[in-house]
Parts: structure tokens; sequence; C-alpha cells
């Protein structure tokens, strides 16, 4: 029997924008995205507060969490699996009923079945992929109450870890329940392996986009 993961994330489009004045150390030099070993950081926006949904995602592989989804979840849980980061707004202020969250090498792949493709950071090694079709998750996370980010910047932790009841209702809060696949449908193979041996080509096909010519997938 597949694993069955729960994923909370944002739907649609990416609301939130990080401000231009935070420090440009935060980030990978090369794609941009926060970096893979930030912890106790601080992440400025440009909005007076994230979004409609409580979880957001910014286009720097940074995730926003609402104080409510931390009480369901659990703080601690959180902490202890994920790197964690204070909210600015756009008027100096902090959100203390927000939190952020890097996932630092634990990030994990959402995978699909058609139209995909990957590249690779030359700064980071960070792995970019873009999928269409059935989603799936490969290779199969520890579980033991872990909890990790996906590449898609949502939330993923065991289907019964939660009680899908008390998630917070959001017409832009995506839930859905994701199986863990022993056997990748597009044919990559472990590909955070591969990119931490050095053997990964640096993209696929040859001419994918980069981070930057990516167009986000849209929710149905």
């Amino acid at each position: 029997m597949l694993e069955r993961f729960m994923h909370l994330h944002e739907r649609g489009l990416n609301a939130t924008d990080t401000a231009k004045d935070n420090d440009p150390a935060l980030f990978c030099r090369v794609c941009r995205t926060i970096r893979i070993d930030a912890r106790d950081f601080t992440i400025k926006i440009a909005e007076p507060r994230p979004g409609t949904s409580p979880i957001a995602t910014l286009d720097e592989k940074v995730t926003l969490i609402e104080r409510k989804l931390v009480d369901l979840i659990g703080e601690d849980r959180i902490r202890k699996n994920l790197f964690v980061g204070r909210v600015i707004n756009d008027r100096g202020k902090e959100l203390e009923n927000w939190m952020a969250l890097n996932g630092g090498l634990q990030e994990i792949l959402v995978r699909g079945t058609r139209e995909y493709g990957y590249r690779t950071c030359d700064g980071c090694d960070r792995i970019f992929y873009s999928s269409q079709g059935g989603r799936y998750i490969f290779p199969p996370p520890e579980t033991n109450g872990r909890i990790y980010l996906t590449n898609l910047g949502g939330l993923l932790l065991e289907e019964s870890s939660i009680d899908r009841a008390s998630i917070p209702k959001s017409r832009w809060l995506g839930v859905e329940v994701l199986k863990a696949d022993p056997n990748p449908r597009d044919g990559f193979g472990n590909l955070e392996a591969q990119v931490a041996s050095g053997a990964l080509p640096r993209a696929f096909p040859e001419r994918f986009p980069s981070r930057w010519e990516l167009a986000p997938r849209v929710e149905d």
C-alpha cells in the first residue's frame, strides 16, 4: 500500500511579493531563492499582510504560514523539522501572527506524469522542477511525524497526523492527498541523490527554462 501524505499549499498564483530591501546575503546569488542553510532569518514583504490564504508562497522559495495553521500542526513540530524566520510587513512591523519557513535540504519534489522537466541552479544546486498531470511524491520521504516543504511551497505531512476537518477553510488553501510512488513516472529517478553525487545533468530537456521563465501552475 502506498504511503499517503497531506499537502497544504496556496492555490493559484503567488499573491505576496517580497520587499526589495531584504538582505541580499539571504539569497543565492544565482537563482535568488533563499539560501538552503538560512535559519533564524527575517523576510520582508511588500504588503501589509500575506495574501488571503493561511499559507503564502514567495517566489524566493519562502513559505509563510499563519498562526492558526501553526497551532494546528504544532509549533514545536515545525521548528524541529524546518528553518523558521520572522515576517516583516511593508510598514516595518513584525507580523507575530505569521511565521516564515525554509525547507533547507529537506525540500520534497512533487512530481508529475507529463510535460515534466527540471533545471538545477549553478550556485546552490536547488532543483527547479515543473510538470503537469497527476501528482505524486518520489522518493518516499521519511515519516515518523516529519514535516516538509515541497517545491510548490506547500507543507507535506503524513495524512494520519492531521485531522482534515480541522484545517481552516479557505478557497485559496489547497488541500490534497499525495501518494508516495516507488516508481517515478517521469523517468528521472532520485533527482536529489543525483544532485548530491554530481551525476545529474543541469537540465532536462536541455533547453528547459530557467526559474525566471517558468510559468507558475494555476490551480483548477
